[in-house]
């Protein structure tokens, strides 16, 4: 039973802890009063890059960490504009003319929080450079990884701008590596509004994907099980790299590890064990990061499919064709997740989507193909050979991707404006998730549903 889990009760009291802690400030990366001094005026900053470098509307960004008398500092650096995302690898040190300034806290409940984004990274700056001179020392080796990870993702990247338009190409790169930052505003909020949010992001689908492609290949190579464990593994991880190494792709990469690790020993596991390992890590590791809207979604949105995955197969009824069990479970997932994230997106985004379990039984499909798309692209174009047949291929899903985002979202009914709910209001709203979930156990249910 879940509930006798001791891991289980160590994750939930870990993830209470942290929340205050958030509360009370004390999570809150502080900023030193030698550079607050500075402030909002041009000034030098050296120190090592610590993050990949992420497109966004506003530009090339990525994370830098310099000291200070009372101690490091960490500030969400935007490069200067024309810079070469290739020379700014993670470990490397750079010096950077800018300004530097405290992150801005919303204005009005439930806007833009750059504080809070900037806290989840670690970060109590924001620095954007007028000019930036990386050091021409390669970075430590302990970097390495990190830095062949960036030049991937940039190499998918041109692969995509080469042979695609730039509107597709920056969808296509949202997809396969959860890099939404040069969608234009209003294919973001089309895909928000039809309830495709989540497949802008990295997910267990997706580091499943990478590492099921390796086990293939190392299938066809005729690798022992071990083996083909390890290089999916490693694959898996090597994708989350890719994506920059948050919260939604480490959770997935540690349930994939955990998992995997289980059957070679001989293990018994299940998925929501291997979820719990997984929020437990990352509590411990890095706490901010571990509450971040990120994580919560991702940890949330998972939770919802193992309670809700088993039950609906149960209840599809046995004498369905086969394509309509699928599409009855999989619009329950979907129901389930947006259900147990909709106290998220009242705070987060101000609005819920009501047709996204619907869109969903077109999107996801579309997505999984798009992965495969977007992974053949990429390999074809280095090869020189078939480039364009794969990018017909992936332009013709990107065009059913938007027409399907674009026509759910312009249903009159597809989504509603919300108001940021309260602590109380979402303690309540999750204790009654919690009472459905404990169901048929009637007294848990009950006392649940009373609290």
């Amino acid at each position: 039973m879940p509930w006798k889990r001791p891991l289980l009760w160590a994750a939930c009291l870990g993830a209470a802890a942290v929340w205050h802690a958030r509360r009370e400030g004390a999570l809150t990366p502080r900023r030193d009063p030698t550079w607050a001094a500075a402030a909002w005026r041009e000034t030098v900053v050296d120190g090592r890059l610590v993050a990949p470098a992420r497109r966004t509307r506003q530009g090339w960004r990525t994370l830098l960490e310099f000291g200070s008398p009372t101690g490091p500092q960490r500030a969400r650096l935007w490069l200067p504009k024309g810079a070469d995302p290739a020379d700014y690898a993670p470990g490397r040190e750079v010096s950077v003319d800018g300004r530097l300034r405290p992150p801005i806290r919303p204005r009005d409940p439930g806007g833009f929080d750059e504080e809070a984004l900037a806290a989840a990274a670690g970060a109590g700056w924001i620095l954007r450079a007028e000019s930036a001179r990386p050091s021409p020392r390669p970075p430590p080796a302990a970097w390495r990884p990190w830095d062949w990870a960036q030049d991937a993702r940039l190499s998918a990247e041109r692969s995509f701008a080469r042979r695609l338009p730039p509107r597709r190409a920056a969808l296509l790169s949202a997809v396969t590596l959860g890099d939404s930052g040069s969608m234009s505003l209003r294919l973001t909020r089309a895909v928000r509004d039809s309830g495709g949010t989540h497949l802008l992001v990295v997910s267990g689908l997706k580091v499943g994907f990478a590492a099921g492609a390796a086990a293939f290949a190392g299938l066809c190579l005729g690798m022992r099980p071990g083996g083909r464990a390890a290089l999916a593994v490693g694959a898996g991880g090597f994708y989350a790299l890719m994506a920059g190494a948050d919260p939604p792709s480490l959770r997935a990469w540690l349930m994939l590890a955990a998992g995997t690790s289980a059957r070679l020993l001989d293990r018994p596991t299940t998925p929501s064990a291997t979820l719990t390992l997984a929020a437990v890590v990352l509590l411990a590791a890095d706490p901010a990061a571990a509450l971040s809207t990120g994580a919560l979604m991702s940890f949330g949105g998972t939770a919802a499919v193992l309670c809700a995955a088993r039950r609906l197969e149960e209840a599809a009824p046995r004498s369905w064709p086969r394509p309509a069990r699928a599409a009855f479970i999989l619009a329950g997932i979907n129901a389930a997740i947006a259900v147990a994230l909709w106290p998220l997106f009242a705070s987060v985004f101000g609005r819920g989507s009501l047709v996204g379990p619907l869109a969903n039984l077109a999107l996801v499909p579309l997505a999984a193909g798009l992965m495969a798309a977007g992974a053949a692209l990429w390999a074809l174009d280095a090869l020189g050979a078939g480039a364009g047949a794969a990018a017909r291929a992936a332009s013709a899903g990107l065009a059913l991707f938007e027409r399907v985002c674009a026509r759910a979202s312009a249903l009159p009914w597809a989504a509603v404006e919300l108001r940021p709910w309260t602590a109380p209001e979402t303690a309540a709203y999750l204790l009654g998730l919690a009472a459905l979930v404990a169901w048929p156990r009637r007294r848990l249910a009950a006392v649940l549903a009373a609290a």
